[in-house]
Order: C-alpha cells, then structure tokens, then sequence
C-alpha cells in the first residue's frame, strides 16, 4: 500500500474528528514520527463534547473541512 503523507501534527493538535463525527470508518492512519503522548476518545463522549462547548465544536468543525479539502485535493 502506498504511504501518503497528509498532515503533521505538533503538540496539542487532534485528529480523528471526521470519523468521530460522522460514525464512519477511518479515513486515514496515522504514526508518530518521535515520543508522542495520545488521548483516545469514546465517539459518544467526543459528541458530547462537541455539542456543549460552541467554541470547541468550531475548532473540530474548521478543522474537519480543512482536512477534507486537503484529501479531495
């Protein structure tokens, strides 16, 4: 299988939110590149989340379009 790489990401930044959001499969995987430390999310409790706190559920939502259109890209 090919490897693509489509995003890094630095300390403090998420990814997962569009499979997360939408119960769907993952769309991609990913490695850490050095030491990382990962918090993993039930679904239903990343929802609950996203629903009670606007300013959050903003982030999660620019960044799942971004990354949307970098995959369409």
């Amino acid at each position: 299988a090919e490897t693509l790489t489509l995003a890094v990401h630095d300390r403090g930044h998420f990814c997962g939110e569009i499979s997360m959001l939408t119960g769907g499969p993952a769309i991609a995987s990913g490695v850490a590149l050095g030491p990382a430390r990962v918090v993993r999310i039930e679904n239903a409790e990343f929802r609950k989340f996203a629903s009670s706190d606007e300013p959050l559920a903003k982030i999660v939502l620019t960044a799942m379009a971004a990354r949307s259109r970098d995959i369409e890209a």
